[in-house]
This record gives C-alpha cells, structure tokens and sequence, in this order.
C-alpha cells in the first residue's frame, strides 16, 4: 500500500548527531516533534492534545473500528471531551488526580473510546484484562488505587463484585458514551498517563507508569521504523492491558493510522484471518507465539492480502517463522521484529523486506529505536565492545516513570533500575544480556537474572513461589523453567529465557514443592486450583512435582540444578464415557501422549495455545462441537471438558455434521502432520471425517 509518510523532523536517533529537517508536503498531520532532550521550560505535548489535532487535520479519517463500529477521529475527540466531562462528575473533585481510572471490557471500539477519555480527564488510566482471575484483578485495582472501574455489558457483573470488594464506583461504557457534548475544550497538562502491571519479584504485580512523553515517543519510533501513518489500518490483537498491546494502540492512532480492535483470546483464533480481511488491515502486529497460531489457521499460500507489514515482540522469532509468514503475504510487504519492555518501550528495530535474506536463526533485535541509546555493560559497568556480551542498558528521556507503589509514590526498586541523569534523560537496567555485531545489530541472548519469557510475558518465578507458599500444606516452593528438546535434538536443557539456535519445545513453568509434613499428603490439584485462582494463566505451572525435600547446595540453598526432571505421569484413570474417550485420543494425539485420564490437565500435559486451537478444531471436526478456549480455560480437565462437549452438543442439538467435509486450513494442515497420522492409527479414518456422537450420549 502507499500512503504520504509521517515526517519526523530534525530528531537524533540511537545517539546521532541529528539529521536534516523534512518538509511537510502532505495533508496528512503535522508530525511528532520529541526531542531527544526535551527543555523542562518548554511546553511539553499531551497525547490528548494529539488527538485533538489528528481531529482538526483529519476528522474524516476512521480512528477506532472493530465488530462493525467505528469513530472517526473528529467523533472520538468529540466523545473524548463529553465521556471525560461525565467521568469528572462521577469520580469528583475530592479525590486525587493521581488515582486512576479503570476500564474492564471486551477490547472494542466502544470500550477503547471511554479508555481514551480517561486520558482527558487528567486521571491515569488503567486497562485491566478481562482474562485475569478475580483475585488478581482485585490486586491491580487496589494496587493502582483506581477511583473507579467502567465495563461493559460482557464484565458488568464481574465489575459489580469486584467495585463492592474494592469500595469504589462502578461506570457503564454505554452510558458514558451517552453523556452530552460539551463546549469546553480543557487543557490537559503532561503527566502520568497509563498504568501496567508486569509480574513482580516480590511476590506482587509491578505498576509501571507512563507519561505523555513515553506514548508520544512510542508512535514517533513506529513512525520512523514502520513507516506507519494515515492511511494504514493497524490490527490491534494483543490486550492493550500489556505494555505491547498499549503500544500499538497509540503508535497507530498517534500516527493518524485507524487502529482495527480485537482480541482473539475471546473471539478464538479461527475467526482471526476473516476480521483481518473484513477490517482491510495492512499492519498487523503480533507475539511470535500468536502469529504462529494466526499461520495455523491461514489457506495454504495466502490468507493476509493488503497486509504490507507484519510486526512481532515480545519474545524470540526463529527465521523459519519468518519464512512461513512470507508464504501469506504479498510480495511486497515487509516484516519486522520489535523488543523492549514494560519499562522501556521499544528498544530495538529488525526490518526484513521481500527480497531481503531471512537468517536460519533466531531473528536479531535489530537497531536502538529513536531516542534510545543502547549500550552493554560488563559486572563492572564498563562498556563493552563488539563482539562482546553485556548487560542492556537503555537511556532516554522517554521510558516509563518507574514503579508505583500502593501507595500512588515511586518504590525503593525504581531506585535500583532507573538512574536519572544531568542531561534530563534515565538510565534503566533491563536484566536482558546481549550482544552487538560490528555493524550495530543487537542480539538478545537471554536473562541475566531468575525473570523468564513465557509466550511472550516476563514472569517472574518469586510471584508465583509467594501464590504456592499461601497453601496451608506447602513448606517450600521454587518454580523454574523447562525446555523439552524436538524430538532428536538432545537433551534441551537450559535456561528458558534462552535463545539459541538449539531447536526445543517452548519453555514452560515447572513448580518444585515440599509438604509441610510427610503425614499428610499433598494434593497437587488443589494447588492448581489455587495458583489458577491467584494468577493469569500464563504464569500457571505447566507441571507440580511433589518432593519429600528440596536438594540443598554445600551453602543450604536451594540447588536448582539438582531438581529432577518433570516424570512422566503415573497409572491414568480411565475414561467413563464415550465423549471422555473420544476427547481423549484428541488430546492424546495433540500433546503427542500415549494415553490421557479423565483427571488430566491439558496445561500439565504440556499443551500450549497453539495446541489448543488444533484440538478445538478437531473437536469441532470430529464430534461436531464448536467451543472456544475460555472454554478450556473454565474446564482445563479432560472430565471437565468431556462434560462441557457433551452439554453443548444436547444444547444445540448437534449430532456432527456429515463425513467428509473439506476441512479448515488448520485442520488440513492438522490431517498432513503427525497429528493427524496418529489420529488415523488410533480411529483408522480419514482426518476428516467425523465420529458421530448423539445428542445427550455421554
């Protein structure tokens, strides 16, 4: 696609000098103008004074669309001004400005309109995901001390409970956007803007807080690396609750792009390809975990048109990824990976165009974003040289504010990684080890301390350890990572955080625990339900292993070296009813097991979101039952789930559909692979033909 460039002007970029100002020819708006250094006497820019901008220049130009709706972006600042003037009265006057709003709704673009207009009243805003278990969303709110929580008509329960634990208001999305037009116009002052949480080594979530400055340098590096602006649709996929998905809400609608909204952990993946295409996007950026999934679902050699630019982060990209991406797209786009972090925003830039190589490794990070300065440091913290690994180190004036505490103030941690500099910019210690070639690339090889990447998310073990150590009969607990090899590659030992070229599974939490009495046994279930109860999915132990005592070093410590492996698990119970045994082989066959029990875990077996999607989509081949992952989510046992198929299946009425139906890409994708070969061997019928179970038969 061709659209008129943002033009940045004059902006030094990864420690240059500066470069020649650009002419603004287009009719487009007017471009992001962030120094490198801003002057503390000088107006500083407002997102919200963006916006309004994009408004006047632009106003036509759709800024938010999903599940056919759509603002335009002269209605959303219209809306913005009354929804903030609404909240205002609600939230009063008596409280401080500090406390934040918090908004718990599907993401869409009624929701993402009440978001931004928190922005407008001068509040912080805080996005809670709605996949996270009632607990853990009680902890953020209170945490962030929200003065209020808005839903929608999906979470209008869920926020009822939580506002009466938590003492405060309660707002509806559809009656803020009710709220009158308003002839003024206030000025917002830069400030605090958002808040996220990321796991914590203290046993807590971290708050870390955002300026207008860091929001407005987000969309400035996606503009100079991306080449985003008006006339792109960027597809908003990852939860806007995380610091990625935030990015690319405001990189798109800061840039003039109209951002496309969904979130295909509530929709379900196999609807992702036609929302892309409905919605005309032509960015889409993803986890490389979920654009592996969105490759599942694809027609073999297409699926993306229009789609000029494909964007992961969050965790490591292998170039056989990238070569697979490339079988969907036009011949013309172009892929790039972006890193960074919660506290940093973007860090680095890896752009590949069509004709351009595609390395048989893990992809590199790439360039330092604009007005990023990278350097790798040794235990001294002397700089290191080319060639040479150290520890990340990003300075800007644009990262976030640090760590808030429960109290709304900076913690003592912030002290530890943030270190505010002479010239107005911070210096902030990532804990990520890499190296640089000697043209400028970075690599990221991995943690330096305990965090690991899980699909993508930071976890830190110590938050979950706290969650274990709450059970009555838990004396100790240590969570680690653990990397199974593909099958012929070796062992796969090593950190999980890792990234190598050594082929392996993806990593997965592993919990260690010892009782507090040998008397009495332990029930690993109810510490799953536990954890489950506690913390969001990712961050649940794919596996507990149960030990009389943890292996201590000559030092007394914990030695993790010495925890055994996870075992294979022991005698199964078996299945009770037809719908147990025939989800069983499915789920057999998918997380490559001999045999699955009626008490099984589809997590514990291993089974990840990708493997997910393959088994729903067997299911509803086979046995004619459409269910999504949450699901899955809500039955994560095969019992569970068995009894969750058959129930749907009274409930419509469903009996399958007729054999020998074509198949999905998934599920043909699915029938050619060792999947789909031990299905026939177990069941001796073609991949798609479907096993017809009777309405009611259990």
């Amino acid at each position: 696609m061709s659209h008129p460039p943002l033009p940045i002007a004059g902006l030094p970029i990864a420690g240059a000098a500066g470069r020649p100002p650009v002419t603004v020819t287009s009719d487009g708006p007017a471009p992001l103008l962030l120094p490198a250094v801003p002057d503390p006497a000088a107006s500083r820019p407002t997102v919200v004074a963006r916006l309004r901008h994009l408004a006047d220049r632009q106003g036509d130009t759709e800024a938010l669309a999903s599940n056919g709706r759509s603002v335009t972006f002269a209605e959303l600042a219209e809306r913005m001004d009354a929804v903030a003037a609404a909240l205002t009265t609600a939230t009063g006057t008596g409280t401080s400005l500090d406390r934040p709003v918090a908004v718990l709704a599907e993401q869409a673009t009624d929701s993402l309109t009440v978001a931004l207009s928190v922005l407008a009243t001068g509040r912080p805003l805080v996005l809670a995901d709605p996949l996270l278990p009632p607990d853990r969303l009680v902890t953020v709110l209170r945490h962030a001390r929200a003065v209020a929580l808005c839903t929608d008509e999906r979470f209008r329960d869920t926020g009822a409970d939580l506002t009466r634990d938590l003492g405060i208001g309660h707002l509806d999305v559809t009656e803020l956007l009710t709220a009158p037009a308003v002839a003024d116009r206030p000025a917002v002052p830069d400030g605090r803007r958002c808040i996220v949480f990321t796991s914590g080594s203290s046993g807590v979530p971290k708050a870390v807080s955002y300026s207008d400055g860091w929001l407005l340098n987000e969309a400035l590096g996606a503009a100079d690396a991306l080449d985003l602006g008006p006339g792109d649709r960027t597809a908003l996929v990852l939860p806007a609750a995380f610091a990625a998905g935030l990015t690319v809400l405001f990189m798109g609608l800061l840039n003039g792009a109209t951002v496309c909204a969904a979130d295909p952990r509530l929709a379900g993946m196999r609807d992702l390809p036609t929302f892309l295409t409905d919605a005309r996007v032509t960015t889409v950026h993803t986890t490389p975990s979920l654009l592996r999934s969105l490759l599942a679902v694809l027609p073999p050699g297409g699926g993306l048109p229009g789609v000029r630019l494909v964007t992961t982060c969050g965790e490591a990209v292998h170039g056989r990824d990238i070569h697979l991406l490339r079988e969907h797209l036009d011949p013309d786009a172009h892929y790039s990976s972006w890193s960074g972090s919660s506290e940093t925003g973007h860090l680095a830039f890896h752009r590949l165009g069509p004709t351009d190589p595609i390395p048989d490794r893990i992809v590199p990070v790439g360039r330092p974003a604009t007005n990023k300065e990278v350097r790798l440091l040794d235990g001294t913290g002397a700089e290191v040289p080319a060639g040479q690994i150290g520890e990340i180190t990003v300075t800007s004036a644009y990262l976030g504010d640090g760590y808030l505490g429960a109290d709304g103030a900076l913690t003592a941690q912030t002290a530890e990684r943030f270190f505010p500099g002479p010239d107005g910019r911070t210096r902030y210690t990532m804990g990520d080890l890499g190296r640089f070639d000697p043209d400028g690339t970075l690599h990221l090889l991995g943690r330096r301390d305990s965090a690991l990447k899980i699909r993508g998310y930071l976890v830190e073990p110590a938050e979950i350890e706290g969650v274990l150590l709450t059970h009555p009969d838990v004396a100790e607990a240590v969570v680690v990572g653990h990397r199974e090899p593909l099958p012929g590659t070796g062992d796969g030992a090593g950190d999980p955080a890792d990234t190598t070229d050594q082929p392996a599974r993806p990593a997965r939490l592993v919990a260690y625990l010892a009782p507090k009495s040998r008397e009495r046994a332990l029930s690993v279930s109810a510490v799953r339900r536990l954890v489950r109860d506690r913390l969001p999915e990712w961050m649940v132990p794919s596996a507990i292993v149960v030990l009389p005592e943890l292996p201590r070093n000559e030092r007394g410590k914990i030695d993790r070296s010495a925890l055994p492996a996870p075992a294979p698990a022991g005698p199964v119970e078996p299945a009770r009813t037809s719908w147990e045994a025939m989800i069983g082989d499915i789920w057999a066959a998918v997380v490559d097991v001999p045999v699955v029990g009626r008490d099984a875990d589809f997590t514990e077996l291993g089974g990840d979101s990708l493997d997910a999607e393959e088994m729903l989509a067997l299911v509803s081949d086979r046995l004619g039952v459409r269910l999504r992952t949450t699901d899955l989510a809500l039955a994560p046992t095969l019992a569970e789930f068995a009894d969750r198929a058959a129930a749907a299946s009274a409930e419509s009425g469903s009996a399958g559909t007729a054999p020998g139906r074509p198949g999905s890409p998934l599920l043909q994708r699915v029938a050619a692979g060792p999947v789909g070969r031990r299905l026939r061997q177990w069941w001796g019928a073609p991949s798609t033909t479907h096993v017809v179970l009777r309405s009611g038969e259990r």
